[in-house]
């Protein structure tokens, strides 16, 4: 009986020494990709699912520093689009077009703990600060009592976002990870209508200018894909 003990003990001393071992010696860099583009092709084109029902990710590329006991985490992302039209409006001429622009970018600075299940699974938790800024630039929005009208907006956003996650480890340096984040964000937005005459004899008239600020509550459900490896 006291044998048996005495092994158990020792048993527990080695799991846990190993365990600390194992975290001292992490590697400190470790670099993401979101991985949700590929899935949502999949998922569209065997599912017959539209593109826009399902996830878009804000975050392309992530960055972690691993200290000891927590890490530091940074977020970026980003897309931009310009299409041209056909112009349509009273007096366009032929081959006369216009452009709708789109832009958006997205960063996250944040600070995570985490709990090792075993030495696959990882449980994650944290806090966010992001910032993002979404442009929109249409070049002709409709004529309306001798105007064309044009239309630009400019949204600034701010959120804290508390994160849970869960990483499963392939290889000792490969993981693939998801998380759930409900944020709290600000939103500064910003609104001008150009009014452009037609012809010469309607007179120049002031853009329309409206700004406001708003308060809103972002839920990320975890349905996007990650794989990360570290350096």
């Amino acid at each position: 009986m006291r044998s048996t003990l005495l092994l158990v003990l020792l048993l527990t001393v080695h799991l846990a020494n190993a365990q600390t071992d194992s975290i001292a010696h992490r590697h400190r860099h470790e670099v993401g990709a979101d991985m949700s583009a590929f899935v949502r092709v999949f998922i569209s084109h065997y599912a017959s699912l539209e593109p826009d029902l399902l996830a878009q990710p804000d975050y392309l590329l992530s960055y972690r520093y691993h200290f000891r006991h927590f890490n530091v985490r940074f977020g970026v992302g980003g897309a931009a689009d310009d299409e041209e039209r056909d112009a349509s409006w009273t007096n366009s001429q032929p081959g006369e077009t216009y452009h709708i622009k789109t832009s958006t970018v997205a960063f996250r600075i944040g600070v995570e703990g985490f709990q090792e299940l075993n030495r696959r699974w990882q449980v994650f938790y944290g806090l966010d600060l992001r910032p993002s800024w979404d442009r929109y630039d249409n070049g002709f929005t409709s004529s309306n009592q001798g105007y064309n009208n044009a239309r630009h907006t400019r949204e600034q956003h701010l959120a804290a976002a508390p994160v849970l996650g869960i990483r499963y480890r392939i290889t000792p340096r490969f993981s693939v990870l998801t998380e759930t984040s409900i944020a709290f964000m600000t939103t500064q937005y910003g609104s001008t209508v150009v009014f452009t005459p037609q012809t010469d004899a309607y007179p120049a008239r002031e853009d329309e200018v409206v700004k406001t600020t708003s308060f809103a509550t972002v839920y990320q459900a975890p349905i996007l894909l990650i794989a990360a490896f570290d350096l």
